[in-house]
């Protein structure tokens, strides 16, 4: 980072710096390093040094504080070899990579708050780094600009019940396990790829009281296809996939007995 009168965003922005070979050299393990008046600051150490074809020849290391023209270069054959001696795979993933990476999928999926919790895990393992502190702002923006559903969703949820005068007579926020949701779900053809998803993160299950309960709770859901659903309901607004819906609600008062039942005792 350059810092002081560089814009943020410019700051944290990637750039190429040329430079030259001036030397091979041995560091104190006699281990040889390349001589380079390439620029390496704090913050861009470990990043790789290209030739004209592009190809990683070495990796930007370390510099001399006090000789702004002497810096150094791990040759990426010394690099591969200690990978070899250290029997680490060159295409193994470390702690940081699979948070970054993690990171990454979640941006691209528009799951931002997994994003930026996956940032901070990668954050520990190398603070102020440039490309996190710029993925982080990314972040940071989307998050504000998220509706207050996706912010708050259970919250969201109850407040819509709450303004159909349906009262929360009680509510459970677990993680179930498969073989109970198999029994709520045998008569779905897809009960497979539904169980997959109704046991992959947590759930609030809900029983609601309140006149023509089944009804309004249903209307609140919209149809059962996000496609069809009507605007205005929870699967037409936040719905896009039919098995990930968001909700489900007891269609009937035999139904909405035997589920209770399972849930709640």
């Amino acid at each position: 980072m350059i810092g002081g009168w560089l814009s943020r965003d410019s700051d944290l922005e990637a750039t190429v710096n040329p430079g030259t070979i001036t030397a091979i050299k041995r560091n104190v393990a006699n281990i040889p390093v390349f001589q380079t008046n390439v620029a390496i600051y704090q913050g861009n150490s470990g990043g790789p040094a290209v030739n004209r074809d592009g190809e990683v020849i070495g990796i930007s290391t370390w510099g001399h504080t006090n000789a702004e023209q002497i810096k150094f270069l791990v040759p990426v054959n010394v690099a591969r070899q200690l990978l070899r001696e250290a029997k680490v795979s060159a295409s193994a993933g470390g702690e940081f990579n699979q948070s970054y990476r993690a990171a990454l999928e979640a941006a691209g999926d528009g799951r931002w708050m997994e994003a930026k919790k996956k940032l901070v895990l990668a954050a520990n393992l190398f603070p102020k780094s440039p490309d996190l502190m710029r993925f982080g702002n990314d972040a940071d923006r989307a998050i504000r600009q998220l509706p207050p559903w996706k912010l708050y969703p259970v919250a969201t949820l109850v407040t819509l019940f709450a303004a159909a005068l349906l009262v929360a007579a009680a509510t459970f926020f677990f993680v179930l396990y498969a073989p109970l949701v198999m029994i709520a779900v045998l008569s779905f053809n897809e009960a497979g790829e539904l169980v997959d998803f109704v046991t992959s993160g947590p759930v609030v299950v809900m029983k609601l009281a309140g006149e023509n309960a089944i009804e309004v709770v249903r209307k609140l859901m919209g149809g059962t296809h996000p496609k069809d659903a009507d605007p205005g309901t929870i699967r037409g607004d936040w719905g896009l996939v039919i098995l990930e819906n968001l909700v489900h609600g007891s269609d009937g008062p035999e139904t909405a007995a035997g589920e209770l039942k399972l849930f709640f005792g």
